[in-house]
């Protein structure tokens, strides 16, 4: 089979895989050490567990072995490892012929869960686990059979020799599970117990040899977690609550008893449209596999007294129980495990991991649940047949794709009806640009545009859709995707924007070290949703870029005035930026060539610094003031039918919205349940206030209020209010007032005591209304007038006293060139009228400097209405066919795809029952001929009025777009229904159906979209450069961790800049063993590691990343006991073959 997939001499790569058999010497490179140099820099973690592999495969590459050879090898190996392990195993097990064995190799080789979860998905840690798990698992229970320790450090040996397959904390973990159970079912069947000691301390010697012949990337992963900036990534990037929800869902999906029973993954066999697919829908080959399950627990039960036959078994039920995950049954139990150890969150998809553990638990039982029944027969012939039968669907069937190969074979991502295969064929003009790159770059980066996400998809003659490849096929370092990497992300998103709208882009790279971006127009823009190559060019040769050199379908660009930092640099101009710099900042202020930008935990200051830029801490937007009356609240909140004062009523309520608050599991769905019931809350209050209930009763409900309050605080969404606009904050704004309003009427109705109460109760949720952003701390005096849209409030803490220049980008010209002429301001309590320079070059405008106090400040300025692109007043009557659409499509004129868009309009449904709204972009992918929408928002008739209605929403334009369309579209309604006659055609008939279709009829008038603005606004700080000398600095590269500095003529403090990604464990290190201290370590430049090197003269440095040691000794100590370990299992098997044969003599 393998010669058959690999016969065309093309290495395969798709989805994560990449292609790491294109150059598997830089792929050992990029893992051999606890740093990479790829993308700006990063800590290899874990990692680092695959280098063995990637070393032992790179030696046959450096002998001549081309990487499809290479990579067919490594697939033979799985495939006899696999195969001959559960062979062995399953022959430990049982006493059976061969011929049941090799059905038990069969099925683990082709189960379903195998096909989809490991060989389809093409992943290479999948692949060394499949045939890792049932190695280890036969070392491990003929340790417990035969009492022998010998079997724990033959277990630890194959865990290196498989250290790729570990790459995946889950699979650690799903290991210890087989040999915890495996351990205690054999100590309860032990009924005598004069084995459990030695049970116990086989488990205890496996973990042992386990943790020290993996010490060196353990640590590694230890080191990581603990450290801050491990807490940075799970607070920024992971959150139980949002792992919850993704456990609860993809559990709902793959967890259904009726897929698990058969292996089988609950999407891919209906979203994956060809013949082989196809196969394993047919009704029969259900059918046969619910008999495949029957089957092996009608033996179980019938041989549950066979102690091989209970393991299985209830090992099988364990690994259906942990697969299926939250869905039923028990999921309860799964639910509150998942939630209270954090450990079990890597299992998020339960299925794709914990699904190992079916077929590893089924194939050995299938084998004797066939030979079980095979041998129930009474004749030989049936027999045969019951095995043939068994054999044949295992082989042909479940095998088909793989011996076809079409299970390397994924959705043509343009054709739903085509496949796309997984042989690629790199073109040779990649080889030319990797060695151009390599002579050009000099140690540094370079910039590949256009960037997408982690995915990519390449339009070669042999294509390649899944992770982006750059760092497969460069040696060189560059920045090509928008990963999300704390610090990375933050540069890698923002540089197509600052390319397009920045004049002087051209400083950006060289900060990155980069000296040339490579253009690549062999990607498939529109199926990523990316910008399209072509502008990315136009717009570099306008920015002063020239073509240095093309390759194929790659072009590389320069400046002629680029001169790239080298990796390690130094500088004694610093702008300092609170709270945090990014690379957006570069543009606020003017800035030479060796400043920096730099933040600093606590009050670290570098002397050099002469001037600093102060961020506001939230930005809000507010509409002018909202006035609701008492009538108006209390139609739009929930209404309390049942009060405090009824207590059993009150609390069955209270039971009820908490069982319905378990139904939902998203963090947006949660926040909105608690918001609309603390509502609730505010109406039982007005409620008990208005029908004279005692001040105790109405205390006891101020007491719920908050306590829902508190609650809602937790489930706030990120960002919350930060960004306009923001469609949660405004819900929380309007319903605040709400209940503002109730508790203000409330105090007419109650005692003095009840009164001071309610008071109390507005003062605080107005308070906080003020810390989340919904209310303005300074009374708002500024008043809006028919050129405003409402107000923009930029909060700055703990501001040091002094003088501030104000920059912010609100007058930004678009078409018109200018939005105001003058912008009347409100700082704190004062209002200002100034008029704005605006500089042309970097996108600002200044508006006057401003004395102020220490402490807290506001800034508030008007917003100004939004510009319209499109003003459609008159009216549209949009008629559709019996079988074609009616559509009238707006494009946005001028188009900025970096902002968002408020579309309103007024609808009047005629006939039918909905109107759509969609949205057309440049880079929309057409799927089968028809364009593949990404928005789409339907509007249908309330029931009640049948004549016009009201909507808006905001729009946020799709990423990488360059125009943009807003669609208006009427399809034909249909109101087919079954008969339900016999025999008679239904609605799932396409072509019946569409006899019921009828036309739609929709008026459209006051269609209104405007650009929306979201201003930035920055407090800057100046003094004059200092006349700081600059020293020399030269550097020595010794590996990806190691950087040896020398510094010439430093006669004042400076800053040593190294331009790798910043990570708290970089460590700078004089010569005589003195460490700059941790506290004058920080971020430079948005990502870049910085220290302030106080020392003068000439001396040197040594930067190193400290995880690099604890690998190092971890190899060390890993490698030593690995050959002790080697060095005892040969002396005990030589001792165990001298005692065979003296006891035969």
């Amino acid at each position: 089979m393998v010669f058959f997939w690999f016969r065309q001499g093309n290495v395969m790569g798709t989805g994560e895989s990449g292609l790491p058999f294109y150059n598997l010497d830089l792929q050992y490179k990029n893992s051999a050490y606890a740093w990479s140099d790829q993308l700006l820099g990063n800590t290899n973690g874990i990692g680092t567990a695959s280098s063995p592999t990637y070393w032992l495969l790179s030696r046959f590459e450096k002998v001549g072995m081309p990487g499809f050879a290479i990579q067919a090898l490594f697939t033979w190996i799985i495939f006899v490892v696999s195969g001959l392990s559960v062979y062995l195993l399953t022959k430990e097990l049982f006493k059976i012929s061969d011929r049941y064995i090799l059905l038990a190799v069969f099925f683990y080789w082709f189960n379903p869960f195998s096909l989809v979860n490991v060989w389809n998905r093409f992943l290479y840690n999948y692949m060394s686990f499949l045939a890792c798990l049932p190695l280890v698992s036969l070392l491990y229970l003929k340790g417990l059979k035969e009492k022998k320790y010998i079997y724990a450090f033959m277990v630890s040996l194959v865990s290196f020799v498989f250290s790729y397959a570990l790459t995946l904390t889950p699979f650690t973990i799903l290991l210890f599970i087989v040999f915890l159970f495996m351990t205690v079912f054999y100590i309860f069947v032990d009924h005598k117990g004069h084995n459990r000691p030695f049970y116990l301390k086989f488990f205890v010697l496996t973990t042992f040899t386990y943790l020290i012949a993996n010490l060196w990337w353990i640590i590694q992963v230890i080191n990581v977690v603990s450290s801050s900036d491990f807490g940075d990534v799970v607070s920024q990037y992971f959150r139980t609550k949002d792992n919850l929800a993704t456990f609860t869902s993809l559990s709902a999906i793959l967890g259904k008893l009726t897929d698990v029973f058969r292996y089988t993954h609950g999407t891919f066999f209906g979203e994956f449209n060809s013949p082989w697919t196809r196969l394993f829908r047919f009704p029969v080959v259900i059918l046969a596999e619910f008999m495949l399950a029957f089957l092996m627990f009608y033996t179980a039960f019938k041989n549950r007294k066979n102690t091989s036959v209970l393991l299985l078994s209830l090992f099988l039920l364990l690994g259906i129980l942990l697969t299926k995950g939250s869905s039923p049954p028990f999921g309860e139990i799964i639910n509150f495990v998942f939630t209270n150890f954090s450990v079990f969150q890597v299992f998020r998809n339960p299925f794709e991991k914990f699904g190992f553990l079916l077929p590893l638990a089924s194939s050995s039982l299938f084998a004797y649940s066939v030979f079980y029944v095979s041998n129930k027969m009474k004749r030989k012939f049936v027999g045969l047949g019951v095995y043939l039968l068994f054999f044949g669907f295992v082989f042909f069937v479940w095998g088909n794709p793989f011996l076809t190969g079409d299970v390397f074979t994924g959705t043509d991502e343009r054709d739903n009806s085509k496949t796309r295969s997984y042989n690629v064929n790199v073109p040779n003009y990649y080889e030319e640009a990797n060695e151009f790159i390599q002579r050009e770059a000099s140690g540094g980066r370079f910039i590949s545009l256009p960037m997408s996400g982690v995915g990519m998809t390449y339009t070669w003659e042999r294509p390649y859709a899944g992770v982006e490849l750059s760092s497969n096929l460069f040696d060189t370092p560059n920045v090509s995707s928008t990963i999300t990497i704390p610090y990375y992300d933050a540069i890698a998103s923002s540089i197509e924007k600052l390319l397009l709208t920045k004049d002087n882009f051209s400083i950006i790279p060289p900060l990155l070290t980069a000296s040339n971006i490579l253009v690549r127009n062999d990607v498939d823009w529109q199926v990523r949703s990316i910008r399209d190559p072509e502008l990315i060019s136009s717009s570099l040769v306008e920015k002063g870029y020239v073509k240095a050199k093309s390759f194929g379908n790659l072009t590389l660009y320069s400046h002629p005035d680029d001169k790239p930092t080298p990796l390690v640099w130094a500088s004694v101009n610093a702008i300092k930026v609170e709270p945090v710099a990014n690379i957006n900042d570069f543009f606020v202020t003017e800035m030479k060539t060796g400043d920096i930008l730099y933040s600093t935990p606590g009050d670290l200051e570098y002397q050099g610094t002469f001037k600093r830029i102060i961020k506001p801490i939230a930005t809000t937007f507010l509409e002018d003031e909202k006035k609701y009356r008492v009538e108006d609240a209390l139609a739009t909140l929930l209404h309390a039918r049942h009060l405090p004062d009824s207590p059993i009523k009150y609390k069955l309520i209270r039971l009820k919205e908490y069982f319905e608050r378990m139904q939902t599991h998203d963090s947006q769905g949660l926040y909105i349940f608690d918001l609309t019931h603390l509502g609730k809350r505010a109406v039982e209050i007005y409620s008990l206030a208005k029908t004279g209930a005692s001040t105790d009763y109405i205390r006891g409900g101020i007491d719920t209020y908050f306590q829902k309050l508190e609650s809602l605080q937790l489930t706030y969404p990120e960002r919350f209010l930060v960004e306009f606009p923001d469609q949660i904050s405004r819900l929380t704004h309007d319903e605040f007032l709400k209940h503002l309003t109730l508790f203000a009427d409330a105090a007419n109705y109650v005692n003095d005591e009840s009164k001071d109460l309610l008071e109390s109760l507005s003062r605080r949720l107005s308070a906080e209304m003020v810390k989340l952003g919904l209310a303005a701390d300074y009374p708002l005096r500024i008043k809006l007038n028919k050129e405003n849209s409402g107000f923009w409030i930029h909060s700055f803490k703990d501001l040091a006293k002094g003088s501030y220049q104000l920059v912010t980008d609100l007058t930004m010209p678009d078409a018109s060139q200018t939005l105001l002429d003058t912008i009347q301001l409100q700082i704190d309590n004062e209002i200002v009228t100034i008029e704005p320079k605006f500089d042309k070059k970097s996108g600002f405008s200044v508006l006057n400097s401003f004395d102020f106090d220490s402490g807290f400040h506001e800034v508030t300025i008007p917003s100004p209405l939004n510009q319209l692109v499109v003003d459609q007043n008159k009216e549209i009557n949009l008629i559709s066919g019996d079988q074609s659409n009616s559509q009238a499509v707006f494009p946005l004129l001028p188009f900025d795809p970096f902002v968002s868009y408020k579309i309103s309009f007024d609808y009047w449904i005629k006939r039918g029952r909905v109107v759509s709204v969609l949205a057309e972009y440049d880079n929309d992918v057409l799927v089968d001929g028809k364009r593949k929408y990404s928005f789409e928002q339907r509007f249908g008739n309330d029931g009640y009025d049948n004549y016009y209605k009201s909507n808006s929403f905001y729009l946020t334009p799709r990423g990488g777009s360059s125009e943009m369309r807003i669609v208006f579209r009427v399809d034909p309604f249909n109101d087919c229904r079954d008969t339900g006659v016999p025999f008679s055609p239904t609605c799932k008939d396409d072509s019946y159906k569409k006899s019921f279709n009828k036309p739609t009829e929709v008026v459209i008038k006051n269609i209104r979209i405007a650009r929306v603005s979201s201003p930035q606004l920055y407090l800057i700080s100046s003094s004059p450069r200092s006349v700081l000398s600059l020293p020399q600095i030269s550097f020595d590269k010794l590996d990806p961790a190691t950087y040896d500095v020398r510094v010439t003529g430093a006669t004042n403090p400076f800053v040593l800049i190294l331009s790798q990604l910043y990570n708290s464990g970089w460590e700078a290190k004089f010569s005589d063993g003195t460490k700059i201290e941790t506290e004058k370590h920080f971020s430079v430049n948005g990502y870049a590691n910085g220290w302030i090197v106080d020392k003068t003269g000439d001396f040197q440095l040594r930067l190193r990343f400290l995880s690099q040691d604890l690998l190092d000794k971890g190899k060390l100590i890993s490698f030593a006991f690995l050959g002790f370990e080697l060095l005892v299992v040969i002396i005990l098997k030589i001792r165990e073959v001298q005692l065979g044969h003296h006891e035969k003599n």
